[in-house]
């Protein structure tokens, strides 16, 4: 097997696909270690991409395990590499298997599909397994650099194959099949240089969920395998000669598998630390913040808010309105506890009572009782409580953790959550809302802050669960997970040294600074029209007070003329920002009229006119025209919101041609990277792009098994492009939306479903555009928003969702 640490000899080979038998070494595709028990006896299978890499690896345990194999590969540039494959598994097969074949095809296209399966089953008479792990992958250093041809290119090979490929086979499986589809680890964490492979990668994911639950009532199962870096072909076709050299370095294994700003040194000794000490002390405000009353008349409580982010919360709570009162540890935190508590007296409104402070052990249920018990007696209520008490203590090993340690620890960063919760809840109504404090640790871990990780894990269980106890009481319950940031925590943790590099591990380089029932409806052509539903969406809310958070930005909405794009629109208008807009001429001339209309009475004085454009998003010419256009206007662009899209209801795959695969992936994806590709030449340092995905993204929906994967794949993009750009100063983002109540709806679905949407969510009920549209203003706003990149925003009724 492989060795702990390995480089591979500097090499490259100039065209897709690569070829097996020219890599040095050789991938290992089978060990000496692996014990055969037929557990694949008298099956059929189907791999794609089979004659090399993971593939190859497949078809041999595979034959070993009993099954009969049949794979794919491309004529020409993989034959040698199919020969040794076929050769290798015939001699590896079991006695009572049927001999492989190979079968040479582009999987890219819909027919050639049918005919691998025609082939098959002519052959075997049927398919149990169908491996879906074809690809194809290019390097690319920035967007601007993927035409339009290599990005249909991949996408046909990448997920498109995957889609024929399961619709055509489906008609000769049976219960207790199963499908399995080849995703990556790069759906998950984005690749800045394989951006358009870790977009269809992103796909992958969401189409698994969806098709999965299309045939879970057939007994046919369906999973993913996502690899890290593995040696195969496509990485000497792929990468240069250094990289290749390197590959695999980067994860925890130093080694492939087979098939910041600094701070002055400084530490300090004890738990809590002490903000005062800091230097630079941490930022808990900033000048571009424009306070609007959103808290206005609210009593939110903030436990540990004497310092760092918990100081930064009681600042801007006391700004926006509201009256605080914050927990500090009594005799370690009095001097940054004093502080702030005269900060926020000179922040609270005229309207607001004077801010307290608290001294207590919040590990202790008795403690939080009083804590609660004061805040009631002197402000009569909770509006609002923020779990944000911790503490941190490094470790080498799990070893060094001994019992009193770890109980302390989980005294104070989550039974203290538990505790205050108990009894706040006593004096929260309806309209209230629980935020909990969780760290980046909790998703990606930590091995030198094991108990406090585990904790921080413990709090984002804890939000899921009691924001389902809640939501019928019409308490909202979330978290914010935090990266690395400034705070006292970090040189009463860490060594000098440490705290020096403190936040060099993040792209950015650097720390960060503290149902509602709806009448039966339907129409019957895509895109649906805003003005025919009933109810009218609600694209705007009494409620929401601007404050100029887009002040002088010239904005471009795909999508903006009905549904959540109006009302983003709507709201950037009220913020200040310059808006343009796209949609369909013809069908949607009425809508986006009425939205022109509507954000020029919302404009501010300084902004430009708003214009709308008319024009399909699918191709990369149009998307350029767009750009043109509003350049030619404006001069620039500083935030481009890609949110056009289109959606058809299924019922399962086979129903999905390759017509409508393209058009679907030609709205809801390809436009992303053409619109982002051209505005990015007139995007400058501090600009921001946002894209709509959503809940169906993470979740699967079977009933929109092609848009649920365009979805992912919007996932994905987000995550790699952010990596792409964050040193040039431009943040990509993402906004996952539940079930909103758009023209989409009646558009997609038949009447009786349309009357019952959205009452599968906690809340029991649809958004509206106008409960999303703010998340798209916190991340286009750099006042808000400057430490979040390559993230997704989950505005959906509750849905527990991962990532």
């Amino acid at each position: 097997m492989a060795s702990s640490e390995q480089k591979f000899p500097p090499q490259q080979q100039k065209t897709q696909p690569g070829k097996e038998h020219l890599m040095t070494p050789p991938p290992q595709f089978t060990s000496p270690d692996y014990k055969p028990s037929n557990k694949l006896q008298g099956k059929v299978a189907v791999i794609t991409g089979g004659d090399s890499g993971i593939g190859r690896a497949v078809c041999n345990l595979f034959s070993l395990e009993g099954a009969t194999v049949a794979f794919t590969y491309v004529k020409g540039s993989e034959d040698k590499d199919a020969k040794e494959t076929l050769e290798m598994i015939k001699r590896a097969k079991t006695a009572d298997a049927k001999d492989p074949i190979a079968i040479p095809t582009d999987l890219g296209y819909d027919e050639n599909c049918k005919r691998v399966v025609d082939e098959v089953v002519s052959a075997f008479g049927r398919i149990d397994i169908l491996i879906n792990n074809a690809a194809e992958q290019y390097e690319c250093g920035t967007v601007e650099e993927i035409d339009e041809p290599r990005l249909e290119r991949v996408f046909r090979t990448n997920i498109f194959g995957y889609f024929f490929m399961a619709r055509h086979a489906l008609k000769h499986m049976k219960e207790g099949s199963s499908i399995i589809n080849t995703t990556s680890v790069n759906a998950y964490k984005g690749n800045a240089k394989l951006l358009d492979y870790t977009s269809t990668k992103g796909a992958i994911v969401a189409f698994t969920r969806g098709l999965s639950l299309q045939l879970v009532s057939k007994g046919i199962r369906v999973n993913g395998v996502a690899p890290g870096p593995i040696w195969t072909p496509l990485i000497p076709a792929s990468f240069k000669e250094e990289e290749t050299a390197e590959f695999g370095g980067e994860v925890p294994m130093k080694r492939a598998g087979q098939p910041i700003e600094k701070f002055p040194p400084q530490q300090q000794k004890t738990q809590p630390g002490k903000e005062h000490l800091m230097t630079p002390p941490p930022q808990f405000t900033s000048p571009d913040y424009k306070p609007s009353n959103k808290l206005q008349g609210k009593v939110a409580v903030i436990t540990g808010g004497d310092s760092g982010i918990g100081r930064a919360v009681c600042n801007l709570f006391s700004l926006e309105g509201a009256t605080v009162a914050f927990t500090y540890v009594k005799g370690s935190e009095d001097k940054d506890a004093k502080e702030t508590l005269e900060m926020i007296k000179r922040a609270k409104t005229a309207d607001a009572k004077d801010p307290i402070a608290i001294p207590t052990d919040l590990g202790y249920d008795e403690n939080c009782k009083r804590v609660v018990d004061e805040v009631v007696s002197a402000f009569g209520r909770i509006d609002i409580l923020i779990n944000n008490a911790a503490e941190q203590y490094e470790c080498g090993t799990v070893e060094e953790i001994d019992e009193p340690r770890l109980e302390r620890v989980f005294r104070t960063n989550i039974f203290g959550y538990f505790f205050m919760a108990r009894h706040a809840l006593k004096h929260m109504k309806e309209g209230s809302s629980i935020i909990n404090t969780t760290s980046v640790n909790a998703y990606k871990g930590n091995a030198k802050l094991l108990d406090y990780t585990s904790t921080k894990g413990a709090i984002v269980a804890f939000t899921r669960g009691l924001s389902l106890q809640l939501v019928s009481k019409g308490i909202r319950v979330n978290g914010v997970a935090p990266g690395p940031i400034w705070t006292p925590l970090i040189p009463a943790s860490f060594k000098e040294e440490e705290t020096a590099e403190f936040g060099g591990e993040v792209p950015m380089k650097r720390a960060g600074q503290p149902i509602e029932k709806f009448p039966p409806q339907q129409q019957k052509t895509q895109p649906g029209k805003e003005h025919l539903m009933t109810p009218p969406p609600q694209f705007t809310s009494p409620d929401y007070k601007p404050s100029n958070k887009l002040q002088g930005k010239v904005a471009v909405i795909t999508g903006g003329d009905s549904g959540i794009g109006r009302a983003v629109c709507n709201l950037f208008s009220l913020e200040g920002a310059t808006v343009a807009f796209t949609y369909v001429k013809g069908s949607e001339d009425k809508d986006a009229k009425e939205t022109l209309e509507m954000i020029k009475r919302a404009k501010t004085a300084d902004a430009k006119d708003p214009i709308a454009i008319p024009t399909d998003l699918g191709y990369d010419e149009n998307c350029k025209r767009v750009v043109d256009e509003v350049v030619s206007a404006f001069g620039r662009i500083d935030i481009l919101i890609n949110n056009a899209a289109e959606q058809y209801e299924c019922g399962t795959v086979e129903e999905i041609d390759e017509p409508r695969l393209e058009r679907v992936f030609r709205t809801n994806i390809f436009g992303y990277f053409f619109m982002a590709r051209h505005a990015l030449k007139h995007m400058k340092e501090g600009s921001s792009i946002i894209n709509t995905t959503s809940v169906n993204a993470y979740k699967g929906n079977a009933k929109l098994l092609d848009y649920t994967s365009t979805k992912g794949a919007i996932v994905a993009f987000t995550r790699g492009l952010s990596l792409q750009l964050v040193s040039k100063g431009i943040r990509v983002n993402g906004v996952a939306p539940g079930p909103i109540w758009t023209p989409l709806i009646p558009a997609s679905f038949k009447e009786e479903e349309t009357a019952e949407f959205g009452g599968e969510v906690p809340m029991k009920r649809a958004g509206q555009p106008i409960e999303v549209a703010p998340s798209f203003v916190f991340l286009a706003s750099n006042a808000c928003s400057s430490y979040i990149t390559g993230q997704v925003l989950h505005p959906n009724g509750g849905t527990i969702v991962n990532g």
